[in-house]
Formats: structure tokens, C-alpha cells, sequence
């Protein structure tokens, strides 16, 4: 009786996944990865590699040393450098400031009260300022606001953070704290950890407590806590992503907007399919930063630890998609991209993603290019172990179908592991393929012919497959090329005797 042939389809979707047991998940969850290293969950679905990085000027931010902030306002990118803020469009640098004190991480924040769009900068060292892209004003109307770390605005107000205090000025002017004319301040417990605006109202965050503050003026402000027992311990995690805000607690990330609509904190840990790894990640980095990319509904947090290499320097990438539940993501790690300040601003419809690393002198352009400033990508993805159907049963592979959709060159090696690569199991060999972008289609293997078939716009994986067992995992390790996405994967195999 002939082998009756048959074929197992793989849908790339659900994203890394690292708290389930792997038998279960390959059951469960076939389209998910037990790795997935510098491609994003799409929301056009499957996994698409990550764009690369370009300088955003070829000209070094003047000075030496770490520049201690970067962010995008109106066109061009501001930087902070040896105690002077500098500006650039894309050309050289244009001094502003000079004669600041710089020795932690510089934030800004974008404000709007009169129909002048201005950015005011802090650092815990001196006073803040504001720059409205030509007049550069030293904010000094109060001490308390001396040092201050964080700002916001909230109400045709600007809050400033310094400590557990937190200070407004009067309505509609920046530098104007005057008491009697809606100026005013309070304490919270801990020191403040971050501010955010969401759904009309000024959330305070500590390492370990949220408060929210409601109202319209100084005349009817009601602070009150939304818990007491989780915070965000890292500065410059929070941000709006999708409707929600996320922030790195002690425990994960968190989303606040679903967190406060049920009041229970302990089930809303979005990194959940991530977790053990991501606080090892927490752990390893000293220092922490995020943006959110509108048009892929992406949160990316970033670990930072000086003089750690740019190959060793591990991300995290969230997807939120609409049809899944909203307190949760689809996650992706990203290596090689060292952010120390990031800033994602919305500029006459277009999304800019700015950063600085180590301290080379240079601004990024994140989202830019086919490579990390001419470093060739490198990325994996690999399946968790496919059962197929029973467990118990051997599977012998014949054949892989796998659907790219190109914009450009394909790369890589495709390795088959066999019953979880268990010591006696014998594994087949690597294979090779390769597509370049023109449209010329070849592939070599080690064993059997891995081709393509038709042009770049859609491109085919078709290569013949030895080995048999019980479970099998799919690793893809894919070299330098342009980006592409994962769409579909087919495996034509045949199931021979039960164990």
C-alpha cells in the first residue's frame, strides 16, 4: 500500500512565546516562536524582519562624551552634549544653549497653550526651558522647580516633577507660578517616576504607587490613588500604545488603561508570554527606555547599559493587535539596536523615530534603511516543536513550501531539529537558500534543491526535506538582507508507525 502523503499548514502569528511547555505550544500554537529575534508580529500578518537605522545627520553632535537626550520637534532633532543643547534639521548642528549642567537623562515634553507649539526640556540638574524653534527661554519662575525631571501638560498647565513634588504653573503660561493665579503644587509619597495624560486625566507614577489627578483647575483638584502596591520602576517606559498605556512595573509590563478600568492590577502583566526572559532583561540592563511606532500599533522597550556591545544589546518589540483581547500583546526580541534616549514624534504625516546610543556623537533615524548603519540584520525565527498531529506518532517530512512576501533579498539557512535534538536522534544537514531582489530565482542545499518560484513581489521556499520523528522544530536564520515577511509555511510529510 502506497505512503499516503499529507500536508501540515503553519499561519506565523502569536509571536514569541515562552511561558507554555513546548509540546503544548507547538499543539496549541503552531504559528507562534520559540524564537524570534529582530522580526515584528505585522499587523498585516505574520513576521516581518525589522527595518534597520540610519544617521539622521553624517554630521556628530559637536563635543564628546554621552549625548544625554534626544528628541524630534518640529522638522528637526534636538540633542544635549556637554552641557549645551544643539539643533539640526538634517545638516550641522546649530548650538541654542550653552553652559547647562548635564550628568542623567534628559526628557522633553511638547506642549501647546497658546497656539504656539513649543518643547520644554529637563534634566535633574537645572532649571527646565522651553524652545519654540527660534527663542530659547530659561524656565526659573520658581525654585521648586529646580532640578525638576519629568513635565507634563495637563489642563492648560505645565507640570513639573523634582522629588515627591510636583508644581503647576498658572494656566496658559509655562513660566508663571503665581498662587493666586491657578499656580499650586502637592506631594506625592515616593519620588515621581513619570507623569502621562490619559483619557483627561494627569496620571502620577512612583516606583511603587500610581495616583491620578482629576478636574479642570486649581480650583477643583482631586488626587487620588489607583493603587499602592504597583508603580512603574523605570523612567521612561510609559507610553500610549493603542489605546492603553504601558509602563515597566516590578513584576512586567502593565497596561494602565485596562488595569484602571477594572481596578486589579494582578491580572494585567501584558508580557506574560515573555515573562522569565523579560525579567531577566530587566535585570541585566541599568538603564531604560521606550517608543511606540502609530503605524505598526507597536510599543518597543530598549535596555541600555554602557560599554555593552551593539550584538549583545538585547529590545523587546509588543504588537497589539484589534481582534485580540486589548490587554495583550504579540512580542518580538530585537538585537543590535542600543538605545540610551528615543523619541517618536508625528511631523506633517510622517512618523520619526529618533535615538541615541553609546556615546558615538551621532543621531539616529530608527525605522530607516535596510541595516543598523550598514550592519548587515540578522534575524531568526524559529517554530516551537510541531507534533503535527499525535505526539506518539513518527512523522517522516518530505517536503517545505514557505511563503515570503520580499522587498528585496532573501538569505538564509534552514535547520531541522528532530524529537527536542536529543543526544541519539540523528539531524539532517543545514539548508542553504538565497533569492536576490532583481528577480533571479536559485537556491543550493545541502541535501535536495531549495528554490523559489516566481518573482520578488511573492516568493516560494520549495525544497525537498529528510529525517522523520516525532516532533520537529523549524529554525530559520536568516543573514543580511532587505525586509520581508514570514506569510505561510506548508510541510508535506507522511506519518509511519506509533512508538
Amino acid at each position: 500500500m502506497p505512503t499516503r502523503w499529507e500536508t501540515f499548514s503553519i499561519s506565523p502569528e502569536g509571536g514569541l512565546v515562552e511561558n507554555v511547555a513546548s509540546l503544548k505550544q507547538g499543539i496549541e500554537m503552531p504559528g507562534s516562536a520559540a524564537r524570534l529575534v529582530n522580526f515584528e508580529p505585522s499587523i498585516d500578518g505574520g513576521y516581518r524582519r525589522i527595518n534597520g537605522y540610519t544617521k539622521f545627520s553624517a554630521t556628530e553632535v559637536t563635543g564628546t562624551g554621552q549625548i544625554f537626550g534626544v528628541a524630534f520637534f518640529e522638522g528637526s532633532s534636538i540633542a544635549v552634549r556637554n552641557g549645551n543643547i544643539y539643533e539640526s534639521s538634517g545638516g550641522a548642528w546649530s548650538n541654542i544653549a550653552t553652559g547647562r549642567t548635564h550628568t542623567t537623562k534628559h526628557r522633553f515634553h511638547i506642549i501647546n497653550l497658546n497656539g504656539t507649539r513649543k518643547i520644554i526640556g529637563v534634566d535633574g540638574s537645572n532649571y527646565p526651558y522651553s524652545w519654540d524653534g527660534s527663542a530659547f527661554t530659561n524656565i526659573n519662575g520658581t525654585t521648586d522647580i529646580n532640578a525638576c525631571t519629568h513635565v507634563a501638560q495637563f489642563k492648560d498647565h505645565i507640570f513639573y516633577a523634582s522629588g515627591g513634588l510636583v508644581t503647576f504653573s498658572v494656566p496658559f503660561d509655562e513660566t508663571d507660578f503665581t498662587v493666586a493665579d491657578g499656580a499650586g503644587s502637592f506631594r506625592v509619597e515616593d519620588d515621581v517616576t513619570g507623569m502621562f495624560v490619559f483619557r483627561e486625566r494627569l496620571y502620577v507614577f512612583t516606583e511603587s504607587s500610581i495616583m491620578v489627578l482629576d478636574g479642570d483647575s486649581q480650583a477643583d483638584w482631586r488626587l487620588t490613588s489607583v493603587t499602592e502596591d504597583i508603580g512603574c520602576i523605570e523612567e521612561d517606559t510609559i507610553q500610549e500604545v493603542a489605546g492603553d498605556v504601558a509602563f515597566l512595573s516590578n513584576d512586567g509590563i502593565r497596561l494602565l488603561g485596562a488595569t484602571d478600568r477594572i481596578g486589579d492590577f494582578s491580572n494585567q502583566v501584558s508580557s506574560r508570554p515573555v515573562q522569565q526572559n523579560f525579567i531577566n532583561f530587566r535585570d541585566t540592563y541599568s538603564q531604560f527606555s521606550s517608543c511606540v511606532i502609530r503605524g505598526k500599533s507597536q510599543y518597543r522597550i530598549f535596555g541600555f547599559t554602557a560599554g555593552r556591545t551593539a550584538e549583545s544589546t538585547e529590545s523587546y518589540i509588543a504588537t497589539q493587535f484589534e481582534a485580540q483581547n486589548p490587554m495583550s500583546f504579540d512580542w518580538a526580541e530585537m538585537v543590535g539596536v542600543p538605545v540610551y534616549s528615543i523619541d517618536s514624534q508625528i511631523y506633517q504625516g510622517d512618523e520619526y523615530i529618533v535615538f541615541v546610543g553609546e556615546a558615538t556623537g551621532y543621531v539616529y533615524l530608527m525605522e530607516s534603511g535596510i541595516s543598523f548603519d550598514g550592519t548587515d540584520i540578522t534575524a531568526q525565527y524559529w517554530t516551537p516543536y510541531l507534533s503535527i498531529t499525535d505526539p506518539t506518532i513518527r512523522k517522516t517530512l518530505y517536503k517545505i513550501w514557505a511563503y515570503y512576501d520580499p522587498e528585496g533579498d532573501i538569505n538564509g539557512d534552514l535547520t531541522l531539529n528532530y524529537d527536542f535534538n536529543r543526544s541519539t536522534k540523528i539531524q539532517p544537514d543545514t539548508i542553504t537558500f538565497t533569492q536576490t531582489g532583481g528577480g533571479a530565482l536559485y537556491g543550493t542545499a545541502i541535501y535536495g534543491t531549495a528554490t523559489y518560484a516566481g518573482a520578488t513581489q511573492d516568493a516560494v521556499l520549495e525544497t525537498n526535506l529528510l529525517g522523520s520523528g516525532q516532533t520537529v522544530q523549524l529554525r530559520f536564520d536568516f543573514s543580511g538582507s532587505e525586509p520581508f515577511v514570514i506569510d505561510t509555511i506548508l510541510l508535506e510529510y507522511a506519518q509511519e508507525d506509533r512508538n
